[in-house]
């Protein structure tokens, strides 16, 4: 796949990812489920941003290592946020 197909394939799951976003903001849903979704969907994009136009998945382990340990400790927080904050 070239550069430009693949750029252009990522925006549009990006574009559909910001249309997901926009449509959960308007449902209505119960307790922790829009925070839980939104998460997820935030997740992601961010991923798919660092993986490609970061090009963190062609670098070295230390990007790798470093990214997995954001990931962890990003999900702590995020667990501590969902026992405290309902």
């Amino acid at each position: 796949m070239s550069s430009r197909a693949l750029n252009i394939l990522i925006w549009l799951a990006l574009l559909g990812l910001l249309a997901l976003t926009v449509g959960l903001a308007l449902l209505d849903l119960p307790d922790r489920t829009g925070l839980i979704l939104g998460a997820l969907i935030a997740a992601t994009k961010a991923a798919l941003v660092v993986g490609v136009y970061m090009e963190v998945l062609k670098r070295g382990h230390l990007p790798r290592i470093a990214g997995v340990t954001l990931l962890f400790f990003l999900a702590v927080m995020f667990g501590i946020t969902l026992e405290v904050g309902y």
